[in-house]
């Protein structure tokens, strides 16, 4: 009983971010503000019509991403908003890193391997195994997190 308890409020959440993750992406990608990874000259032809560009995230691939991220439970040592392990919140990660930095600090990887401890490096090597497209669409998600921390 417990265990299907448990089952049916994880799919619940799982849905709810899909759903909240759409949303984000359809007010995101408005023509007056392109939905792309982080703003600037860079970017500035970034928008979802063009999905050549790689700076461009979809909604598709930002719902994924939430799913992505409540079903690696990366909650258990991040946050987003008011969930998770609050010592570590991503709320504005989209703002301090771009896309392939967020990639590497998932995977423990590149850059981010100096600076994580030996347990968190081994944490990360986990997602070493996570399908290429899964991790894009992670980071991607991820990429489109602005807000500063509550």
């Amino acid at each position: 009983m417990r265990e299907a308890l448990a089952r049916c409020a994880t799919l619940t959440v799982v849905v709810g971010l899909v759903f909240l993750a759409v949303l984000v992406a359809r007010r995101e990608a408005t023509p007056s503000r392109p939905l792309a990874v982080r703003d600037g000259p860079a970017t500035a032809g970034a928008t979802e019509s063009n999905p050549a560009d790689p700076l461009t995230v979809s909604p598709e691939q930002s719902a994924r991403g939430a799913v992505l991220f409540a079903s690696l439970d990366c909650r258990s040592c991040h946050s987003l908003g008011d969930e998770g392990n609050p010592g570590l919140p991503l709320d504005d990660v989209g703002q301090r890193r771009d896309r392939e930095q967020i990639l590497a600090w998932i995977t423990g990887t590149g850059v981010a391997a100096a600076e994580l401890s030996p347990a968190a490096r081994r944490r990360k090597a986990t997602y070493q195994t996570v399908a290429q497209e899964d991790l894009k669409a992670l980071a991607a998600f991820l990429s489109l997190q602005r807000t500063p921390p509550p």
